[in-house]
C-alpha cells in the first residue's frame, strides 16, 4: 500500500531507494518531488500489505554505512491505531538525512583543528 512522508531532507533518495523495519526491506520509495507550498520532500513509498504500522510511526532516512546510500527507515509507534492502507496515510512524525560531510567539519573546527593559526611575533 502506498504512504507519504514529508521530509525536511532527502538527499540520495530516489525511486526503488530501500524501506525498511527493523532492518528488513519491506518496502520501496515510488517517487520523490519538491512540494512547492511547503518546500519539503515529499516521498512516496509502498510497503507490503502484510505490514500493520501504528498511526504514530516514524519515518527516517538514515546512511547505509559511512560511504553507502541511504535508505528509509520506518520506526513503528504504540498507537493501537493503523495508518490507512487504502493510499491516504501520511506519516505525522519524520527526520531528514543528516549531512555526514558538514558534521565531520564541523566536528573538527570545533575541536580547534578548522583552521591556520597566524604565526606570532616576538620581540628580542
Amino acid at each position: 500500500y502506498l504512504l507519504l512522508a514529508k521530509f525536511p531532507r532527502a538527499d540520495a533518495i530516489a525511486p526503488g531507494t530501500d524501506v525498511r523495519v527493523a532492518g528488513v526491506k519491506v518496502g520501496s520509495v515510488t517517487d520523490v518531488k519538491v512540494n512547492p507550498e511547503t518546500l519539503r520532500a515529499d516521498v512516496k513509498l509502498t510497503v507490503s500489505r502484510t505490514l500493520a504500522l501504528p498511526l504514530d510511526s516514524t519515518a527516517k532516512i538514515q546512511a547505509d554505512g559511512l560511504l553507502g546510500g541511504n535508505y528509509v527507515f520506518i520506526e513503528p509507534g504504540g498507537d493501537p491505531e493503523n495508518l490507512p492502507t487504502d493510499g491516504s496515510g501520511t506519516f505525522e512524525y519524520t527526520r531528514g538525512s543528516v549531512d555526514i560531510l558538514r558534521l565531520l567539519i564541523d566536528a573538527v573546527t570545533a575541536a580547534g583543528g578548522g583552521g591556520v593559526e597566524e604565526p606570532q611575533e616576538t620581540t628580542p
